[in-house]
């Protein structure tokens, strides 16, 4: 673990940032949207802004807890006390969407992967017989 911890707004700015989340949490004038940001870790808008004003800030556990859950990073790296890594590498293959679909649909439980998939199975189907037929 790294002595100096690094501001918990930093970690944020460096994950929305990302290319598999830059789409949906920044803006065209490159900054941050705090609100979509706070909707997405289903905490309070003012709750984002304290952490991106205070650089001393830090953050409680339900924070860190949400930035793990969306972001797909240890607690320790969204304190800021590890190095988050490299980014995932964008081979132009899939939307930025669609990777962001993909990191969620890992997070589900079985269950929820099966029904999920069994509709992608029923609407594969749909579009081949369409296929077929036209």
């Amino acid at each position: 673990m790294n002595n100096k911890r690094r501001p918990f707004a930093s970690v944020l700015l460096d994950l929305a940032n990302r290319p598999e989340h830059r789409e949906q949490f920044m803006m065209a004038n490159g900054v941050l949207n705090g609100s979509e940001l706070a909707r997405e870790l289903k905490v309070s808008q003012p709750t984002i802004s304290r952490a991106l004003k205070n650089p001393g800030h830090q953050p409680k556990k339900t924070l860190v807890d949400a930035v793990v859950r969306v972001f797909g990073v240890s607690a320790a790296q969204a304190r800021g006390e590890e190095a988050l890594g490299a980014p995932p590498t964008d081979d132009g293959r899939l939307s930025s969407r669609a990777r962001n679909m993909a990191k969620r649909y890992e997070l589900l439980q079985s269950g929820d992967k099966k029904f999920i998939d069994d509709m992608i199975g029923k609407l594969e189907a749909v579009a081949q017989r369409q296929q077929q037929v036209g």
